[in-house]
């Protein structure tokens, strides 16, 4: 599990979900014009629930997202993943 904080543009006050377990984005197709668009993102919560955030807000994803991600890509794959990450200098 994760959390994501969120933050509309230009203000100070933020939200913090947190046992977030997965997170996606939703997007539009316009086929008149035949082009895709991110309309916004969603997060999975631990009990289920599903928060679509609006496309236009800062977000700011905690540090375990990437193991939660390193985990799933081992479980579809079958086998361990080995994601390069920078070094620390």
């Amino acid at each position: 599990m994760y959390s994501v904080k969120i933050r509309k543009p230009g203000s100070i006050f933020s939200r913090t979900f947190r046992n977030v377990k997965g997170d996606g984005l939703i997007w539009f197709e316009d086929r008149n014009r035949n082009q895709q668009a991110i309309q916004a993102r969603y997060l999975i919560l631990e009990d289920g629930r599903r928060i679509e955030i609006p496309f236009n807000v800062v977000i700011e994803f905690s540090k375990e997202r990437e193991d939660v991600i390193r985990e799933n890509m081992s479980k579809e794959a079958g086998q361990a993943i080995n994601v390069a990450s920078k070094k620390k200098k």
